[in-house]
């Protein structure tokens, strides 16, 4: 049976229409999982350089670097902020390491925001 003239081309308008929605939906699925990946790598990187910091708290140097050995960042340069909230670096002290980064999302229409992941730990060891 062959298809009325009127009908040619049907499925191709149709594809059209269907097409703009189901790639912003693939972009839209990749761009909140590069926000997840970016957000996860910034959590442990603060993670890791706290457990450094936590057995060695005078090494400052060696708390940031560890921390940016393990932070893959997809957005703006990520802001490390290294602390200890109570003041000292003895045993039993917290210590508080902070990163920071601008994240822009590509589907959506909204200005860039801060993501901000950070990690607390007490000082075990003071060398």
């Amino acid at each position: 049976m062959r298809k009325p003239r009127d009908e040619r081309g049907q499925a191709l308008v149709e594809f059209a229409l269907v097409s703009v929605m189901l790639f912003t939906i693939v972009v839209a699925i990749a761009d909140f999982a590069r926000l997840y990946f970016t957000y996860s790598s910034m959590n442990n990187a603060a993670r890791e350089g706290t457990r450094y910091g936590v057995v060695n708290p005078n090494d400052v140097n060696g708390i940031r670097s560890r921390a940016e050995e393990l932070l893959v960042v997809f957005g703006s340069e990520p802001d490390l902020e290294i602390s200890f909230p109570d003041g000292s670096r003895v045993v039993g002290a917290r210590l508080r390491v902070t990163v920071t980064s601008e994240f822009g999302l590509l589907v959506l229409p909204v200005p860039p925001f801060e993501i901000t992941a950070d990690s607390t730990m007490r000082i075990e060891t003071v060398p």
